[in-house]
């Protein structure tokens, strides 16, 4: 079929995905090595990446495809040795299919077992992330010294395996002397990890074999309730209320279970929760912020309308004077942003205790879209902070160089603003040493 195709119709042989995946990838993910011949005979580059640093041999060790496999590894060795952009070589991927014997072979050629990832991983935290249990086990029989290895996060392989789910490689790792309380980089626990990453059969058996997991809080005061709450398992969430875990916990910045599941944007955590547990709609955290303005944060519009469904004040402001219309503005959530204009344009007209305009706070933010959906619904591109800061001031020192461009292309004269230190746009990118941004400017 695919000689018949490209004998129609040639210029196939040109389409690349917005990826940067073409016709030479498909074929080795397919694992066809007749068709992978026939087009490499075109005159397709067999070294080709995709945008990502893919190349037909990470493809092919990605799906297991052991007959193409072979064939790259006989007929363009040099393929081997290629790093994806982040980091992954061909065996990481033979890793996180659960071949050992692709894996097996790579290392017999040469592939250096030791490889790092850009983020620190190896080989085996690969296989664990991926829950492929016959390659732990030849890693770790084999190289045992891969057990000892953190990423660049202080994640153990254990806390990798705990996140992938599969209980049997747990158990083979601590079955290995690995520390069963070893806290990452951010104090996180394995029990955080999988509570997050919502694996329901792993949390089952941490609780029910190592039950003191449920006492850890990681750097920034987070139970295992908040991790899970993050991760958006209701099964796991009511497991640990049922454990007797603190429903009323708050983190270090005194976020509730409730705003964690917010700004996380989990419905079916929040629907569980407001409906179980009301009073937790009451809370603020230190920044006086509400769960709705944790919700409009998050950019879920389901758990914003649920929230106002149960009484909760639309035009409240947190400490600093934002409203949930700044927040949405600021993390760049622009469906929320539109629902929040459409059906409650008050919110346009509120400023912070600094003087910010929500699009002030959207140039803060950087998304174009936003800032030029609030200009056409009649924001003034004039308007000043208390300092004397307009909204190209603002995108000037937060770094965001498509609201700069846009700004100054369209609105040409607030290059001329100088805030109330008598700082102009331009001062402000010398001041912050960014070179794209003077350049930027300059040719304004």
């Amino acid at each position: 079929m695919g000689e018949y195709l490209l004998s129609k119709y040639p210029q196939l042989l040109d389409v690349c995905s917005t990826d940067g995946y073409n016709v030479l990838h498909a074929a080795a993910l397919g694992g066809n090595v007749d068709l992978f011949k026939y087009l490499s005979s075109k005159g397709l580059n067999v070294y080709c990446k995709t945008n990502n640093g893919v190349t037909v041999f990470h493809m092919c060790c990605d799906e297991g495809r052991e007959e193409m496999f072979r064939y790259l590894v006989n007929r363009y060795p040099g393929l081997t040795s290629v790093i994806d952009n982040k980091g992954w070589t061909a065996l990481h991927s033979a890793c996180k299919v659960g071949s050992v014997e692709i894996v097996s072979f790579l290392i017999e050629k040469g592939i250096d077992f030791n490889a790092l990832s850009n983020k620190g991983k190896t080989l085996l935290h690969r296989a664990c992330l991926n829950g492929k249990f016959e390659v732990c086990e030849y890693l770790v029989e084999n190289y045992p010294h891969l057990l000892d290895v953190r990423d660049k996060s202080s994640n153990t392989v254990l806390h990798d395996a705990a996140w992938g789910g599969n209980v049997h490689i747990v158990k083979l790792l601590i079955e290995k002397k690995m520390d069963i309380n070893a806290l990452q980089g951010g104090g996180e626990s394995i029990l955080h990890q999988c509570c997050r990453s919502g694996k329901i059969e792993m949390y089952e058996y941490l609780v029910n074999h190592y039950s003191e997991l449920l006492e850890i809080r990681d750097n920034f005061g987070l139970t295992v309730l908040h991790s899970a709450c993050c991760g958006g398992s209701v099964e796991i969430v009511s497991f640990l209320l049922e454990r007797g875990m603190n429903i009323n916990a708050l983190s270090n910045k005194g976020k509730n279970i409730l705003h964690i599941a917010c700004i996380n944007g989990k419905f079916e955590v929040c629907v569980y929760l407001v409906e179980n547990y009301p009073h937790l709609l009451d809370v603020k955290d230190k920044s006086s912020n509400t769960v709705l303005h944790d919700a409009a944060w998050g950019g879920n519009v389901q758990i914003v309308k649920l929230l106002i469904e149960k009484n909760m004040d639309i035009n409240a402001q947190q400490r600093d004077g934002e409203t949930i219309l700044h927040q949405c503005c600021r993390s760049g959530e622009m469906k929320m942003c539109e629902y929040l204009v459409n059906n409650f344009p008050d919110l346009l007209e509120i400023r912070d205790n600094t003087g910010w305009t929500v699009l002030h706070s959207a140039c803060n933010g950087g998304s174009v879209e936003m800032v030029s959906f609030l200009l056409q619904n009649g924001l003034d591109s004039n308007a000043l902070s208390n300092d004397g800061e307009n909204i190209l001031h603002i995108a000037c020192m937060n770094g965001k160089h498509d609201v700069c461009k846009y700004l100054s292309t369209n609105y040409p004269n607030l290059l001329d603003v100088r805030d109330g230190h008598g700082q102009s746009v331009m001062d402000i990118a010398t001041e912050c040493g960014d070179i794209d941004m003077i350049h930027l400017l300059r040719e304004k």
